[in-house]
């Protein structure tokens, strides 16, 4: 079975909501945002980006509550890229819905002068019932809601009335490569002909702990606040509904290399978090294909889990007719996958 890519939607601070990368790449510029010290020592950086409650796919007030700004990326995301596709209620009754997001505790949640106070609360209590009793006081009943692992999948799904088959997949920039086999197989059994695939990244101090002691060195370490989203759907279901293919999915392998004849077009590499990192990437792809690979990290930082959408994007803008591309994408604890796509 043919599977190909009918449509590809992201955001980020320096791209706003744009599906179209050719503008920005007009003008790229390496990342500039403002660094801060974490644990007295690290100098890092987060990219953030306000979003315009103005947007017409902007969330319903009452749902702010409980998301993330990635979250809220990627609820537009899906809607915008729905739309320009022009996807049909029938087709959402079926459709399947694999989404990963990399970071589930947001800047809100880290407020740690609202722990300390809660904290100062608790050990005024003077037996274990009450220190329960307080804990339960102090804790915003908010906090659980806000830290889902699958929230971003669950409100996209709200926000959509994508029906078919759901899962939610993290936490690392392979999460949504996962996504990308799942939809795979589910085309190869007929058990679904289109999927929105994707994932979100919040950038910020969680994520950081969460990755530092698995990265050599700590040097130029960036982060970005993400999402991307992407649709895959058969062959036959993109000609009956008149959908154009922008890339086919040719191989996806997990902890092994393609075996290929022919040199790639294109190679492209993700998942790093510093500098040196990413040069280790590049390298890497550059000795095992003999291609120059190409990297987004000097001008976002890791995307996380959003990484896979942005690079299948910067492969249907660069490749031409009958081109094909090696996608490389490796994370903190050494996995690596590697997808090959063609140009239409």
């Amino acid at each position: 079975m043919k599977l190909g890519v009918t449509g590809i939607q992201h955001w980020e601070k320096a791209l706003g909501f744009s599906a179209d990368l050719s503008a920005f790449f007009q003008h790229l510029t390496p990342n500039n945002a403002t660094g801060q010290t974490v644990l007295n020592q690290y100098l890092v950086t987060f990219r953030q980006c306000d979003i315009s409650p103005e947007h017409p796919f902007y969330p319903k007030a009452s749902d702010l509550k409980v998301m993330r700004d990635d979250t809220i990326a990627s609820v537009i995301c899906a809607q915008l890229l729905l739309q320009s596709a022009q996807i049909q209620d029938h087709e959402k009754a079926e459709m399947s819905l694999l989404f990963a997001n990399s970071n589930f505790i947001d800047n809100g949640i880290l407020d740690f002068d609202t722990i300390a106070l809660a904290i100062g609360e608790i050990q005024k209590a003077s037996n274990a019932i009450e220190k329960n009793k307080s804990f339960a006081a102090e804790v915003s009943p908010l906090v659980p809601l806000r830290t889902l692992t699958n929230s971003t999948q669950s409100f996209v799904s709200q926000y959509t009335q994508i029906k078919g088959d759901s899962t939610t997949y993290g936490s690392t920039c392979l999460s949504a490569a996962h996504a990308l086999d799942d939809a795979i197989t589910l085309m190869q059994l007929n058990l679904s002909k289109t999927a929105l695939l994707g994932g979100s990244h919040f950038a910020n101090v969680f994520s950081f702990l969460n990755q530092y002691l698995h990265v050599p060195t700590i040097d130029q370490y960036a982060e970005s606040t993400s999402a991307s989203v992407f649709i895959v759907e058969s062959e036959s279901q993109a000609i009956a509904a008149n959908r154009s293919v922008c890339l086919w999915i040719d191989q996806l392998l997990f902890n092994d290399w393609p075996e290929s004849t022919n040199p790639f077009n294109r190679v492209y590499c993700g998942g790093a978090l510093t500098r040196s990192q990413d040069n280790d990437l590049v390298s890497k792809c550059h000795q095992q294909t003999g291609t120059d690979a190409q990297s987004l990290f000097p001008y976002f930082g890791s995307l996380g889990c959003a990484e896979l959408g942005f690079l299948l994007s910067v492969a249907s803008l660069q490749l031409h007719a009958n081109e094909s591309a090696l996608i490389y994408l490796e994370d903190v604890f050494g996995s690596f996958c590697c997808l090959t796509v063609k140009k239409s």
